[in-house]
């Protein structure tokens, strides 16, 4: 191998520590996407009905997928206001706190449709939940519960204090993104997590957290379409 191909080969080494150094919430990215590639995966080679643990566990790959590409804004600010050999530590605890949030909301989710669909049948409940998730998008109330999402927080530096303000800053992110993101994720559940559903789903979550000035209308129609085509 020549000196300049070993030159070459020492770059990209380099290029890729930067970008980490630039980007502490690169991780972060790469479990999103595994997560979708799981999901992804699933769909095309299941054709079962999922049994109770398959369920709890395609559950929290969904909230994987879906919910942490809605942190990268805060987890970049856990990274950048830590010291640089704990950044990824916090940026751990601060992503246990949101997770164990959406644990807590998914299982009521969950059990509250267990004990509906019964009664009222899967169909009557979906329609439901899709109606209720298209008039909360449209909300005056959900509008200002997303500026919740983009709170930062002053961090400790140092020691079990740091630890506890990760956690907690993450807790206190994750309930304003069950405040403002409960209807969408109840209807992802209801139409027994289609693809279809949360892929459409996961674009108008995106674009809520991330546009400057997203249209509320057209998220609800995109809504209430694919919910109705997943009936």
């Amino acid at each position: 191998m020549s000196a300049t191909t070993q030159a070459a080969y020492g770059v990209v080494p380099l290029r890729l520590r930067r970008i980490g150094w630039r980007h502490p919430e690169w991780w972060v990215i790469l479990i999103a996407a595994a997560a979708w590639a799981l999901i992804l995966r699933h769909a095309a080679h299941s054709h079962t009905v999922p049994s109770a643990s398959q369920t709890i566990i395609a559950t929290a790959v969904m909230v994987v997928a879906m919910m942490l590409p809605l942190t990268l804004a805060n987890v970049r600010h856990v990274a950048l206001s830590s010291l640089w050999r704990r950044r990824h530590r916090a940026m751990a605890a601060f992503l246990v706190g949101y997770l164990c949030c959406w644990a807590v909301v998914q299982t009521a989710i969950q059990g509250t449709l267990g004990f509906l669909a019964p009664l009222l049948g899967w169909t009557l409940v979906a329609g439901l939940l899709m109606v209720t998730a298209v008039l909360w998008e449209i909300s005056p109330g959900r509008k200002r519960r997303l500026r919740r999402c983009r709170l930062t927080v002053p961090l400790a530096p140092r020691g079990w204090r740091a630890d506890n303000a990760c956690v907690r800053y993450g807790v206190i992110t994750g309930f304003g993104c069950v405040t403002t993101c409960w209807a969408l994720m109840a209807a992802v559940a209801a139409f027994s997590h289609s693809v279809l559903v949360m892929v459409v789903v996961f674009v108008v979550q995106i674009s809520d957290r991330y546009q400057r000035r997203p249209s509320p209308v057209l998220t609800s129609l995109a809504i209430l379409g694919v919910c109705l085509l997943s009936f």
